[in-house]
C-alpha cells in the first residue's frame, strides 16, 4: 500500500508516507488504520510527506470526505502536509479547508519544501531525502521475521525473491533503508 504511517511516541508525532500511485480508498484505509492504532493519540502532530506521490486519484469530493473523516487532531496539534508539485500543494490546501469546515480544530498548514514544514513543527533537523523517502522500506523491515532482521543486519544469508522463477537479492537495499531510517529516527530521539 502506497501510504504508511510511524508513530514516534518520544517525539508526540505521526509521519506519513505517501509515494507512488495514490487514491482515495488508500488514503481512507490509511485514516482508519491511524484512527484505531493504540499508540495514536489526538495531541500529536504530523507530517504527511507527499513527495514520493506521482499520480494522486482523488476528486474534489473525496478530497472533502477525507477532510470529514480525518483522524480527530486536537486544537494543539499541527499537520504539515509536504507537497512538491502545484497540483499536489492546491489538494492540501483544499483538505486543510475542508478539514476546518468539517470543525477540525487542529492547525493544518501545506508546504512545498519537507525543511520548511520540519521547521513549523519544530523538527528542523537534517533530513536526508532518501531517509524519507525509504520509510515505507522501514515498515516492512519492522514487521519482518527474525530471518529477514538477520539478512538486514548482515547476520544471515540474504533475502531472495523466487517470484516468477527469478532470484532478486535484497539484503542491501533493505540494508540501505534500514540505515537510511535510523538516520532519520535518531535526530528525532535525540531531540527530546
Amino acid at each position: 500500500m502506497p501510504v504508511e504511517y510511524l508513530i514516534v511516541n518520544e517525539r508526540h508525532l505521526v509521519i506519513t508516507t505517501a509515494w507512488d500511485v495514490v487514491t482515495v480508498a488508500e488514503a481512507t484505509a490509511h485514516q482508519e488504520r491511524l484512527k484505531h492504532d493504540p499508540d495514536f493519540s489526538p495531541e500529536f502532530h504530523q507530517l504527511l510527506d507527499g513527495t514520493g506521490i506521482t499520480v494522486l486519484h482523488l476528486s474534489t469530493e473525496e478530497a472533502k470526505m477525507l477532510a470529514r473523516n480525518s483522524p480527530p487532531f486536537s486544537p494543539s496539534s499541527r499537520r504539515a502536509w509536504v507537497a512538491p508539485t502545484p497540483f499536489l500543494f492546491g489538494m492540501g490546501r483544499l483538505i486543510a479547508t475542508c478539514r476546518e469546515m468539517a470543525g477540525g480544530e487542529e492547525q493544518f498548514q501545506v508546504f512545498y519544501k519537507r525543511s520548511e514544514a520540519l521547521k513549523w513543527l519544530g523538527l528542523d533537523v537534517p533530513l536526508r531525502a532518501s531517509a524519507v523517502k525509504s520509510l515505507y522500506v522501514s515498515f516492512a523491515v519492522e514487521r519482518c521475521s527474525t530471518v529477514l532482521q538477520e539478512s538486514i543486519m548482515g547476520k544471515g544469508n540474504s533475502l531472495q525473491d523466487r517470484s516468477g522463477g527469478k532470484r532478486r537479492t535484497y539484503s542491501g537495499k533493505l540494508t540501505f533503508a534500514a540505515k537510511s531510517f535510523s538516520e532519520f529516527a535518531t535526530p528525532l530521539r535525540a531531540k527530546r
